[in-house]
């Protein structure tokens, strides 16, 4: 459950959105189409300048760095999957001088279904499982499950996972490394679908998180603001306190993280030599629940964080790295208004006035075309018209993000956004395999 968001920052929104609306129509105006589309263009060119240019120092991981590590695994109505993935837990290699060198804890998380018996069961089979069991009236989330929990670990890093991951037995070994050095806060490990199979959606959803990949290695390779995705995020204890823990007020305690982290001083890595696979919404209705709440947490953090991010400690290359994703939420809401009034023109006029929505959805076309075909071209298991195949369907899905950042930013200035978390449905392990 989330706190009300206030009125002010509301209203920064909304202000936000009337000034895209007015710039939208301003720039139909002669000239300034060509002025604020060259500088939309000039925008592109430096950030992909940013990102063949000067890399940041990107260290190996250190094999000699060897921290305890605390596994959490929340769970809420998870009894389909969390046996499977507490299994996998306990088949981690991870070990000093012979023993275990991490401990597994799961957090029933106020679970109404066949949860609690199935981890009561897993205790006797497990009996180092660490078990935290929430009161039902606890205050709701997966922040406030984890903040819970963490006076009961001990780690010096913490692993969190959700209940129905999937991930190789060298997890910790191949990704904790990459927090030796003082300021590397966190990191997190690539994130793949483990039912792309099981329908179109799902299929579509695992190109998705290619995408995902590519950014997120381009954001590291720079020093950019590399941010946690709640499965598979490795998290140093120290940093996490410093920056007050997880945040309980928050749909997205991952992303709200990855904020405060950046601001505290703290860089986040991205790990592309091991990966944890989780399920895709197998529907339309969860699919887009989903993705809403990720929208509205999203921009819920930059609404909350403004203040500091406008005047925080941040390195050039990591405001501007935000300040072109910010793009991701505004771009939609520019086209949205673009097409109204290109219906005003039609009906008052009798004919289009020259807009920037070819020039708009094209810059957006080729950004995602890159990412698409190199993440392709990098897995090696794709011939060229599977790769231009994939390519032009994906694309065509990506543009599920402009409706729902649409309907994700009127929900914020209506007071509409999601109050909590739903979880989307889940298939038994068994079935993925079959799927």
């Amino acid at each position: 459950m989330i706190a009300r968001i206030p009125f002010n920052r509301r209203l920064i929104l909304f202000i936000f959105v009337a000034a895209l609306a007015g710039l939208q129509m301003f720039m139909k105006l002669g000239p300034w189409f060509f002025v604020g589309t060259g500088l939309f263009f000039i925008l592109l060119i430096g950030y992909s300048a940013l990102m063949i240019g000067k890399r940041a120092e990107r260290r190996p991981p250190d094999k000699n760095y060897r921290p305890f590590v605390s596994v959490l695994i929340p769970a809420h109505n998870e009894e389909e999957v969390i046996a499977e993935t507490v299994k996998q837990a306990f088949k981690l290699r991870y070990h000093e001088k012979g023993a275990r060198n991490y401990e597994v804890w799961v957090i029933d998380d106020r679970s109404t279904d066949n949860t609690p018996q199935v981890i009561e069961g897993l205790k006797k089979r497990y009996p180092k499982l660490g078990v935290l069991s929430r009161k039902r009236d606890a205050f709701a989330g997966k922040a406030a499950a984890l903040n819970e929990c963490l006076p009961f670990t001990k780690g010096e890093v913490l692993l969190v996972l959700d209940a129905d991951a999937n991930f190789p037995p060298d997890l910790i070994t191949r990704a904790v490394g990459y927090l030796a050095p003082e300021r590397t806060g966190g990191a997190q490990v690539t994130k793949r679908i483990a039912n792309p199979e099981t329908n179109f959606l799902c299929l579509l959803q695992s190109d998705e998180y290619k995408i995902d990949i590519s950014i997120q290695l381009g954001r590291d390779s720079v020093g950019g603001a590399v941010e946690f995705k709640g499965n598979g995020s490795f998290i140093k204890r120290s940093a996490l306190e410093a920056v007050g823990g997880w945040s309980n007020h928050t749909l997205t305690e991952d992303l709200d993280l990855s904020t405060k982290m950046l601001l505290g001083g703290y860089r986040i890595r991205f790990v592309p030599e091991t990966a944890v696979w989780e399920q895709a919404a197998p529907d339309f209705k969860g699919f887009s629940r989903q993705r809403i709440r990720w929208l509205e947490g999203s921009m819920l953090r930059y609404l909350m964080y403004l203040p500091r991010l406008l005047k925080g400690p941040l390195h050039p290359r990591q405001r501007f790295d935000m300040v072109m994703f910010l793009t991701e939420f505004a771009l939609p809401i520019y086209v949205l208004f673009d097409l109204l009034t290109q219906v005003v023109w039609i009906f008052t006029l009798g004919y289009l006035r020259l807009g920037s929505l070819a020039v708009v959805m094209g810059a957006v076309a080729i950004f995602i075309l890159i990412k698409l075909v190199s993440a392709y071209v990098r897995e090696r298991r794709y011939s060229f018209w599977q790769i231009i195949g994939r390519t032009c369907i994906t694309m065509l899905y990506m543009f599920h993000w402009f409706p729902l950042v649409i309907a994700a930013t009127f929900n914020l200035i209506c007071g509409l956004e999601t109050r909590g978390w739903k979880k989307v449905k889940r298939i038994k392990g068994e079935e993925i395999a079959k799927a």
